[in-house]
């Protein structure tokens, strides 16, 4: 009972199903580590008819995990400086002189792939935040627009799920 109450407390706080490694020692639990499931649903599962099924407005590569919700602004070189820490920041060319001042971001939706992997794992330590790699972001959403950014499978969804 214990650990079926610590595992849901968890994935209430990430909003998303976790795999979570754990170790049991004199009925005391000690969690050891948490990241994103990433395992496929078995066909048994149904989904809940009562819960609301959002708009998908892009779907493309993750980058970070986490989810976020807020307001797009879109970036470019002139306006960078004005990108608040309560916006999701869209962005056309990411390039890494970029990563110190998107930093603060809530998350970052961007329309072009890092080059290598080295730059990617560099990514990954700079920028915590959800981060999406769709195509054509920054023609398809729109400055104010309130999404969210599902950097687990990503999807970027119109409006709020949080």
């Amino acid at each position: 009972q214990n650990l079926l109450r610590l595992a849901k407390k968890i994935q209430k706080h990430f909003y998303f199903p976790q795999e979570i490694e754990y170790v049991s020692e004199r009925n005391k639990i000690y969690v050891t580590q948490v990241k994103p499931f990433t395992g496929a649903i078995s066909a048994g599962q149904k989904r809940d008819p009562n819960k609301k099924i959002r708009k998908i407005l892009i779907k493309g590569i993750s980058i970070n995990p986490g989810i976020a919700t807020g307001t797009v602004k879109l970036i470019n070189n002139q306006n960078i400086a004005t990108a608040k820490s309560s916006e999701i920041l869209v962005i056309k060319n990411l390039n890494k002189s970029l990563y110190g001042k998107i930093k603060k971001a809530k998350a970052v939706v961007t329309d072009t792939i890092l080059q290598t992997s080295l730059d990617r794992l560099h990514y990954r330590k700079i920028i915590k935040a959800p981060t999406v790699i769709a195509g054509n972001a920054a023609k398809l959403l729109q400055n104010g627009n309130i999404i969210t950014v599902n950097g687990v499978t990503g999807e970027i969804y119109s409006g709020g799920l949080i």
